[in-house]
């Protein structure tokens, strides 16, 4: 018990610690924390790569609103010292925490890694005495980390099927308000209606938030139970039914799930706004990046759940992914119009080209070739 108090405390005294500094500066400056890569001037004549990082919310942050912050975030750091000073009672605290270190995401979250650090003590205490590797977040971390613990418990555990529910949702709802804000602002900025908009945006770190902002990650959450049941079922049935693997569908399903982890990552996006040039390069990177990094804890998590040969694995998600997204381009995508940033590929001869080299790919990968005990 007292291990676990002490991680949780120690995790929310730091992120109260960068939350109070982060208000106190922009208190002390009167603005948002702006870090840029160019000079004021050049706002008409952007050149080259540059971008900006900005650590607060423009017009919430100056005046008789930093004491406000600045109150809140002295409330949170006491809250914290109260979650190690009070282990017994660190579920009520835990809740405090977890209260007010939101209320930090007008002035930057502490530099955002003070919210993050915030929300992982404070889920930790809530959900006392599990330890933190036991913890909703925790579970998500060690998934992004590849823990073949974990991935072996989803197998035994159905529980982890319930928990992949709430995974799925939690997730597409940090990516569909990361990429919500940015393709908002990346209009903004593609095709400003003033070179005042464009300035501050850029060069004093206003982000523009709409009520169709929103709807992004609600849409993003119903899309991704649709296409999370799709995936599942496509892996189940290329791993059972082609690949001859001992699989049970809820497994696979538990595994997908907890493999989208590293996608929740792609909600801070719109921390780093980047030149005109680079608008796009920049979400497709950490799209990539992300979505790459998905993909090999798909290949961890069925390798260890489905207990199939690396290079094998490896075909079973090549295949199984290729159907999926061959499906989802041509029929979900274009039904549903899913908002966000989209991929378009040109002509439909590449994409069925691409979907072939795939599947002889994963043939030769041995997807066909069934365990000798079941020919």
């Amino acid at each position: 018990m007292e291990k676990i108090s002490r991680t949780a405390s120690l995790l929310s005294i730091i992120g109260a610690v960068l939350i109070l500094i982060n208000g106190a500066l922009i208190a002390f400056a009167g603005a948002p924390i702006i870090i840029s890569v160019y000079p004021a001037s050049s706002i008409g004549e952007l050149q080259g790569f540059w971008g900006r990082v900005a650590f607060g919310i423009r017009y919430l942050v100056e005046g008789s609103w930093a004491p406000l912050w600045l109150f809140l975030a002295v409330i949170n750091l006491l809250s914290a010292v109260m979650l190690y000073i009070r282990p017994r009672a660190q579920e009520y605290w835990g809740y405090f925490v977890l209260f007010f270190s939101l209320f930090s995401i007008p002035i930057g979250g502490g530099f955002a890694i003070g919210l993050v650090l915030s929300i992982l003590g404070s889920t930790t205490a809530i959900q006392w005495p599990k330890s933190f590797g036991e913890t909703f977040m925790g579970k998500l971390l060690r998934a992004a980390r590849l823990d073949s613990t974990l991935y072996d418990l989803i197998g035994k555990d159905p529980q982890h099927l319930k928990s992949g529910v709430f995974v799925i949702i939690f997730i597409n709802l940090l990516s569909g308000l990361g990429i919500g804000l940015y393709t908002y602002n990346a209009l903004f900025i593609k095709s400003p209606p003033s070179l005042d908009i464009l300035s501050r945006i850029l060069l004093q770190g206003e982000t523009f938030v709409d009520i169709s902002v929103l709807g992004t990650p609600a849409s993003y959450i119903g899309i991704a139970i649709i296409k999370w049941v799709i995936l599942s079922l496509i892996l189940y049935l290329v791993g059972a039914r082609i690949a001859g693997a001992d699989a049970q569908l809820g497994k696979v399903a538990g595994t997908v799930a907890f493999a989208y982890a590293p996608i929740g990552f792609q909600v801070f996006m719109p921390l780093f706004i980047p030149s005109e040039n680079f608008l796009i390069g920049w979400p497709l990177i950490l799209i990539f990046l992300t979505d790459l990094w998905m993909v090999i804890a798909l290949i961890f998590g069925t390798k260890r759940n489905l207990e199939m040969p690396t290079t094998k694995t490896i075909g079973v998600v090549l295949l199984s992914g290729s159907i999926y997204w061959l499906f989802n381009y041509m029929f979900l995508i274009p039904t549903l119009k899913i908002p966000g940033i989209q991929f378009s590929i040109q002509p439909v001869e590449l994409i069925l080209l691409l979907f072939s080299a795939s599947t002889v790919l994963a043939t030769l990968l041995g997807v066909f070739t069934k365990p000798e005990k079941l020919q």
